[in-house]
């Protein structure tokens, strides 16, 4: 049944209210009450100075990151996905539109404090570790990687 739903997959950027509100409900949803992360770290104020990117299948928001750009490069952050819908390729699909946008902007790399349980599915979509340093981010351990455009 889900390799069928996948065909309705549609990944874009999004400024609509209602996209974004239900992205900031499934970061909710993974970061706060999955992982543990305090609501006041998850929503940090910058949210208003990110682009959105959010996966829909149907009228589903199953995945969701932002990107924030500064001095010539992209961070990506809160990539998440809805439990039951990783490992579907979602992650990927959400990164490839990430790419194209940071592409168009012209920005010369895309930097991501990944967590360290993600980190072969980063390396796996050509971002590499700025060194094997593993810091501490809202209780998580996480991992510099960054990706040259």
């Amino acid at each position: 049944m889900k390799k069928k739903e996948l065909n309705q997959l549609k990944v874009t950027e999004t400024t609509d209210e209602q996209s974004l509100k239900e992205a900031l409900k499934l970061r909710q949803e993974v970061f706060v009450k999955e992982q543990k992360v305090p609501a006041k770290l998850e929503f940090d104020g910058k949210d208003k100075e990110a682009i959105h990117f959010v996966a829909f299948l149907a009228d589903e928001v199953v995945g969701t990151c932002r990107l924030l750009m500064g001095n010539g490069s992209g961070k990506l952050e809160r990539m998440a996905v809805k439990k039951e819908w990783r490992g579907y390729g979602i992650g990927s699909a959400l990164l490839a539109e990430v790419i194209k946008t940071t592409k168009k902007t012209k920005l010369s790399q895309i930097s991501i404090h990944a967590q360290l349980q993600a980190k072969d599915f980063y390396l796996n979509q050509g971002f590499k570790a700025v060194n094997e340093e593993i810091f501490v981010e809202a209780g998580i351990e996480h991992i510099k990687m960054n990706m040259k455009l």
